[in-house]
């Protein structure tokens, strides 16, 4: 029988129920006829380096898949059945969450005003009413705070004092003269890990060292996009760019996967990056991997570990991507509406020792305290 690993290490009972976060449900249910309200559409970001990029937020009372217009300012307003049918000016769709939403939304021309209508359409099929978004100017601007940049499928975004990387936040410092900065990584990890550890009063031996930061990085203002030489100092060179690479959904790169302390990011077509949030690999693993679009399955094999005197560990073997694995967290549910399904990357023999293991996708280390 397959083992699962529930979340804050207690198993919680769960109604199992097939809502998976990569994609809308399959069937309508009659049962409710209520469409989504949506509220607090606004600007929350318009500047970029382009300056054709805008970030536009609303909330939702429940979730679903939204989707929006945008026309030039002035022009006749749509409809929501037409915003639903991508009928008109630039349009996009993805999945809504409840709570607040970000969109961002590219083609735009910087200088120009635009009006952005969005509406939400439930897993019973019911569409909200039209919320309407206006005076959205994009301008260019080097300063990092509500932008947001890709890599395949990775996320990276920035606020006033935090960056977080696949939902996961980090400490950041920034100098837009100079248009570079860093971006910190977890610290004091609560078990050994051979770097200037000490015994603290209670017992617990910590490091109080930043493990697995994601580096230094700069911003090209000519192409848009911000690099990283030396990614989690595993010598990785990945640039993010304004934009989504649609492209890159069948893919794994930049991809990110959790299990329990232990983080899994793909960073190429064939290696990824195994590390732990705490402190338990003070360097992060790199391994070679091949994975099978078709049949979501694929093989992850031989690492060799980032350190001065770098050595081989084992593979941690064949795994396949699915989406039963049930778990409940607060940050991704609400109360009474049932447990989240989230994809799962699983291992039935884990690095041959007998036993599964389920990496989750799902942003933040779910089995400890986040950051």
């Amino acid at each position: 029988m397959r083992k699962q690993f529930f979340l804050n290490r207690m198993a919680l009972p769960v109604i199992f129920s097939m809502m998976v976060l990569s994609g809308c449900p399959n069937e309508p249910d009659d049962s409710d006829t209520t469409a989504p309200i949506l509220s607090a559409g606004t600007a929350a970001g318009l500047g970029s380096l382009s300056g054709s990029i805008a970030r536009v937020s609303f909330t939702a009372d429940e979730g679903g898949g939204y989707y929006y217009a945008v026309l030039d300012a002035g022009e006749s307003a749509l409809t929501a059945s037409a915003v639903k049918a991508q009928s008109a000016g630039i349009g996009g769709t993805g999945i809504a969450a409840a709570g607040e939403n970000t969109v961002s939304i590219g083609g735009l021309t910087q200088g120009l005003s635009y009006t952005v209508y969005i509406v939400v359409q439930d897993t019973a099929g019911n569409l909200s009413s039209l919320l309407t978004i206006a005076d959205i100017k994009p301008t260019v601007s080097f300063l990092l705070p509500g932008t947001e940049w890709y890599f395949k499928n990775g996320v990276l975004k920035f606020d006033e004092t935090k960056a977080s990387i696949n939902g996961r936040k980090y400490d950041y410092s920034y100098n837009p003269d100079t248009k570079t900065g860093s971006i910190a990584g977890d610290t004091s990890g609560r078990q050994y890990t051979g770097i200037d550890a000490s015994i603290k009063a209670d017992g617990v031996i910590e490091t109080g060292d930043i493990i697995n930061a994601l580096g230094d990085f700069a911003i090209d203002g000519d192409t848009y996009s911000l690099s990283f030489n030396n990614y989690r100092n595993s010598s990785f060179a990945i640039t993010f760019s304004e934009t989504k690479d649609s492209a890159a959904a069948d893919t794994l790169i930049g991809t990110t996967w959790y299990w329990p302390s232990l983080i899994l990011e793909f960073v190429t077509e064939n290696q990824a990056i195994l590390y732990s949030v705490t402190g338990y690999y003070p360097y992060p693993y790199i391994y070679g991997y091949t994975y099978n679009t078709a049949s979501k399955t694929g093989s992850i094999k031989t690492a060799v570990r980032v350190f001065s005197t770098a050595f081989s560990t084992l593979a941690l073997g064949d795994f396949s991507i699915e989406a039963n694995f049930p778990t409940w967290h607060d940050s991704f549910t609400n109360p009474g509406q049932g447990p989240v399904v989230p994809l799962n990357l699983y291992f039935a023999n884990y690095k041959s020792y007998g036993h599964g293991a389920d990496f989750i996708k799902m942003p933040q280390g779910l089995f400890q305290d986040t950051p």
